[in-house]
């Protein structure tokens, strides 16, 4: 089996990672235009960290078959290092720490949703 395939269409994929800029948006608002951009162009430079690392494991995957827990661990390790990253970030910014609560509700509707598809479509 081969755990580095895309189980998406890629349409969906950009869908989904630019859909995180008008979800956090929701939460950002209130605040000016300067500081709305200095955060989205964090927001997109932790969320490019995290595919560069999960494509590591999509490498190895094409150099030896994985099998599927690995996957699940660096899956989760990414997720770690990608959340404090982003609140590192935030608490840098100082903006609201809601913007983490936001981040996180979005990356766990996301995993529903992919969840979902993957039951729907099988």
């Amino acid at each position: 089996m081969n755990y580095g395939r895309a189980i998406l269409p890629f349409y969906i994929e950009l869908f989904l990672a630019f859909g995180q800029i008008p979800f956090q948006w929701i939460v950002l608002r209130k605040e000016n235009r300067e500081t709305q951009f200095e955060y989205f162009g964090n927001l997109i430079t932790v969320s490019v960290f995290g595919s560069l690392l999960l494509t590591l494991g999509i490498i190895a995957n094409t150099i030896m078959n994985v099998p599927p827990e690995p996957h699940t661990l660096c899956f989760l390790i990414t997720a770690t290092i990608m959340f404090f990253e982003h609140l590192r970030r935030v608490e840098l910014l100082q903006l609201p720490v809601k913007l983490c609560i936001s981040w996180l509700s979005y990356r766990f509707l996301l995993l529903l949703a992919v969840v979902l598809y993957i039951s729907i479509t099988k």
